[in-house]
Order: C-alpha cells, then structure tokens, then sequence
C-alpha cells in the first residue's frame, strides 16, 4: 500500500512540474511577428496590404539556412529596422569625430524555392543604394540608426544600372538583406515571397481594335476581364496562343515555337514569329498582313500545387482596312504617274539633244 501511494505521490508532482513548466513557456515567442534575422540588431519587418505587420510563418529551410513563406498577394513592403543598444558596431573617426556608415544591400532571386538554386549569377544584388545608406557622427550615434526605417516596396522594386546592364528586384521571388556598419556585417534570413498558383476562374478575355506598331493596319490588343484574380501570378505562366487560316487557305500558328505540337499539327511550317512577346496578363495581336479568320486564346499553367486554367478561345477576322487599301491605290497611282513623268522628260531630252 505504501508503494502505490508512492508512486502515486511521484505521479502527481510530476504532472504539476509540467503544469508549471507549461505556464512559463514564453508562447509570445512562438507566434511572433515577421521578424527573420540571424541577429538582434537587424529586424526586418513584413506589412500586409492593410498596412498590418504580419505574423512570420514557420521557418522552411533553404540554401543552408531559415527561410519564411509569404504570399505575394498578402504582402506591400518589408520594413528594415536597426537596434545597435545590445551590440555596439565598430566606429570610425574624422576629425577626432567618430562616425557610423551603415549600409543595406539587397539580394534578389526571380525564382521558386524549389528550383531556384542561390549560387553566385543567379541572383542579383544591389549595393550602396542613396535610399538604403545612413551615416551618423558623434559618441554613441550608432544608438540614432534605430530612427532610420528604409522601406522596399515589393510591388514598386529597385532598378539599378550597373556596367551598361539593368537588374530589377520586384515582386515574387526570394529576397536576403544584409547590414552592414563600418564593416560589421548581419545578414537577415531569407524571405520567399510565391505568386498565387492557384486561381477559382478561368482567364476571362476581351480585346479591343488598335493601331498597328509596325505598320497603318489595325492590331488587337486583348486583355482579361478578371484581371484582379490573376494580377500576382508569375505572369510567364500565362501564355497566349493565336491560330489562323489566311485567305489563300494556309494556317498559320502565331509563334514558331507552337510548330509541331498537338493544337498546330495542321499549321505544317507556317507561322508568323520566331520568338514572339505573348505571356501576361494582356497580349498584343498583330497578324503581320496574313489576313484571315484567327482564333485567339491562353493558357495558364501554374507550377505545383495550382490548376491548370483556360481562357475561352475569341475568334476574330482580320483584313485590309478600307482606307488602308486606298492609301495603297493613291501611292501606286501617284508613283506611277511619277515613274511615267520621269521616263517622258529623259525621252524629250534625249530627241533634244539629237536634233542639235
């Protein structure tokens, strides 16, 4: 009897060693906001839509280190805080001045996590930017960084010229920040920003009558009418695709990389670009003078998990514009006449000068 009530007495206190131990677990830390660093004094932020500061996700891993998934179409900006009271940066002098530059470069990869690979080329970077450098002098001024909030908006991104080339970091893709001051270096972890993959509706498609870029005759320029659902997709996942049949019978696929496959297998070898702009969220269609009966569509072909989605195919007609064909005529009209005038004067001359 004594051994039960001993055992029963250990069972007890263990259950209230756990009790306790369970009611000072720190669960603030756990559902913290989206502040992924490596180091106390470099805090970067993540706001919603609604100007929110989002909750960080669990971490994923990648590229050897912690990661934290957002949705593009939940998140405007990360906000990039510094705090140098807990680890006091190394200072400089002018003067006998002491002085703090610090610095934040921005790393960019357009890319998933499943298949972006964070090797060196592969994404850009963008040092000493104007909007992303700070510098303070005086005893102790590293403590006034913590005023300086430098923002990047994800929708608007950075552009910088570097070495005749353009590098852009906007949108869905996988961004990295590091501090740097007088040399000391914190980097954040990595925050993966994924457009929407999966989308309710099929693309809803509408078009309207142009202006040609290349030429008097008309285009078509066709957009979706619920753009809003797609607007954060990776838009090079949604492709357009236009097949046609001019009036001397040929059919003709828009883009020569269509050639050959299932839906063009009866256009042989005729198409009208070799390497066409057509993904996005509107498209341009120019027959290039085939005039005919064109059958215009998309496609969205989200990567995993996402559905597969198809726009409703829009028939159209193209031929030559009324005005088009008289402008035609005159020219001819004219340089003819012009061709005409031309050879009778060399004609006169030439009886001229043998009468003299």
């Amino acid at each position: 009897m004594k051994i039960r009530k001993y055992k029963f007495a250990t069972i007890f206190s263990l259950i209230i060693l756990a009790v306790m131990l369970i009611a000072f677990i720190p669960f603030n830390s756990i559902f913290s906001s989206a502040s992924a660093v490596t180091d106390e004094s470099f805090i970067v932020d993540v706001y919603g839509r609604g100007g929110n500061m989002l909750l960080k996700p669990p971490t994923t891993e990648f590229n050897g280190g912690n990661a934290y998934i957002f949705n593009w179409k939940d998140v405007s900006k990360f906000v990039l805080n510094i705090d140098t009271s807990k680890k006091t940066p190394p200072f400089r002098e002018e003067g006998g001045t002491p002085y703090y530059t610090a610095t934040i470069k921005i790393e960019y990869l357009k890319g998933y996590a499943e298949y972006g690979g964070w090797g060196e080329g592969a994404f850009v970077s963008f040092e000493n930017l104007p909007a992303y450098t700070k510098i303070v002098r005086g005893t102790d001024s590293h403590l006034n960084l913590s005023e300086f909030k430098p923002e990047f908006n994800i929708d608007e991104g950075i552009t910088s010229e570097s070495l005749g080339s353009t590098q852009t970091a906007k949108g869905w893709g996988i961004y990295k920040f590091t501090l740097d001051i007088n040399s000391q270096q914190t980097e954040s972890e990595y925050f993966i920003i994924e457009p929407t993959k999966e989308v309710a509706n099929d693309p809803a498609v509408t078009f309207t009558t142009v202006v040609s870029d290349t030429s008097i005759r008309d285009a078509y320029q066709f957009s979706l009418t619920n753009a809003e659902e797609y607007k954060y997709i990776d838009t090079n996942k949604l492709v357009w695709y236009a097949k046609g049949q001019t009036l001397d019978g040929k059919i003709y696929a828009y883009s020569k990389s269509d050639i050959g496959t299932p839906k063009f297998t009866d256009c042989g070898n005729n198409y009208l670009y070799d390497n066409p702009s057509r993904t996005g969220l509107t498209f341009l269609f120019d027959d290039s003078g085939k005039y005919g009966k064109w059958d215009v569509w998309c496609e969205y072909r989200p990567e995993a998990p996402g559905n597969p989605r198809d726009g409703v195919i829009t028939t159209i007609e193209t031929k030559a514009d009324f005005n088009y064909v008289i402008i035609i005529v005159i020219v001819t009209v004219i340089a003819t006449i012009a061709i005409a005038f031309t050879v009778g004067v060399s004609i006169f001359k030439i009886k001229k000068e043998k009468v003299y």
